[in-house]
């Protein structure tokens, strides 16, 4: 069981209380104790096993071999309710390593190469709803400050309009005036309709700009599927490959905190 990393998830994702979070561990460490590794388990049949033996209805007997002192319905309960919860975490886990992996591959080339240097600097905010949901605002100037001091090449703008034309404002805007390259950073929610919506329209604004468009997600609800949002940054990636010329270069990348 990965438990340092399913208590960070409890903590900083479900923003779960620590006495909550120590139950479950003790709930998963006690399946463990029975039959063995949960991550094995995992591998195996997705807890398809576990999950049958932890099912039990009232008047039933008891399916599986953890000692329950009490009401074995209501305990039995208890340890597939923590099993569940591991369940999101391993598939939460899963899904965020290959999202990240994947995105950071979908890229072009500019002349000059800025991706890298913005990766490791969205690298090093760590995503937690309990410190930023609701602060957009904040995230957005914690990223600002970074790319100030660590891509100091570059002239960063907050709420930039690229256009006399339209009012929309881009939420991070960087140029470099050397090399005439444009960079936008927008920050949304796992909304595969956000994500799709804004980079039409920055795309269209800067037209003729030479171009890195970033798109950064941060975890939503639960009913905003990041899945479809990494599929829409793969969409992009290919549209932004269509729309390189000779005289313009363009560049897309996305990117999950």
């Amino acid at each position: 069981m990965k438990e340092i990393e399913f208590k960070k998830y409890l903590k900083d994702i479900l923003l779960q209380k620590k006495e909550t979070i120590n139950s479950r561990i003790s709930n998963l460490k006690r399946i463990q104790n029975v039959y063995g590794d949960l991550d094995n388990h995992y591998k195996t049949d997705g807890f398809e096993y576990l999950f049958q033996i932890l099912t039990l209805k009232k008047g039933d007997e008891k399916k599986h071999e953890i000692v329950i002192n009490g009401d074995p319905y209501t305990g039995t309960a208890t340890f597939k309710s923590a099993l569940g919860l591991y369940l999101d975490f391993k598939i939460f886990d899963s899904e965020n390593a290959k999202i990240k992996v994947e995105t950071k591959q979908s890229v072009n080339n500019l002349s000059k190469n800025y991706k890298a240097e913005i990766i490791k600097v969205l690298d090093k905010i760590s995503y937690t709803k309990k410190e930023y949901k609701g602060k957009v605002d904040l995230l957005q100037s914690r990223i600002f400050e970074y790319l100030q001091n660590e891509v100091s090449t570059i002239n960063w703008e907050l709420e930039k309009q690229p256009s006399k034309k339209y009012k929309d404002a881009v939420d991070i805007f960087g140029y470099d005036s050397t090399n005439k390259i444009n960079i936008v950073i927008e920050l949304d929610t796992t909304r595969a309709d956000q994500v799709a919506k804004k980079f039409t329209s920055r795309q269209a604004l800067l037209a003729d700009k030479n171009l890195l468009y970033i798109s950064v997600c941060y975890p939503g609800t639960k009913k905003m599927s990041s899945n479809e949002c990494a599929k829409y940054f793969e969409y992009c990636a290919q549209i932004t490959d269509m729309l390189n010329t000779k005289e313009c270069k363009k560049e897309y990348l996305g990117y999950f905190l």
